[in-house]
């Protein structure tokens, strides 16, 4: 048996897709994180759970957004401090902020 999506509920997909890919939002102060920016750089290549540490000794949230291929699911909202990271095999691959 074929699924089919309602036309609602596609819409809603669609509606949070258009907004994830919007252009990243600036934080409060009006300008994005450098301190994230920074962190994101010095991350890759390192072990997620070093990764994850450095993070949180430099008061940054951070979240793993894809492991070994399988992504997660994740809020839709824009934070300019958090760092995002990609892990395969225990090493960060990619790091973004937002």
């Amino acid at each position: 048996m074929k699924h089919k999506l309602s036309p609602l509920l596609c819409a809603l997909l669609m509606s949070n897709f258009i907004t994830a890919c919007a252009a990243p939002q600036l934080s409060d102060s009006g300008v994005v994180n450098e301190v994230c920016r920074a962190l994101a750089l010095k991350v890759i290549g390192l072990t997620e759970e070093k990764a994850l540490l450095i993070a949180i000794q430099n008061n940054t949230p951070g979240r793993v957004v894809s492991r070994d291929g399988e992504s997660f699911i994740l809020t839709m909202g824009y934070q300019a401090e958090r760092l995002n990271i990609t892990v395969l095999k225990d090493e960060v691959v990619s790091a973004r902020c937002g």
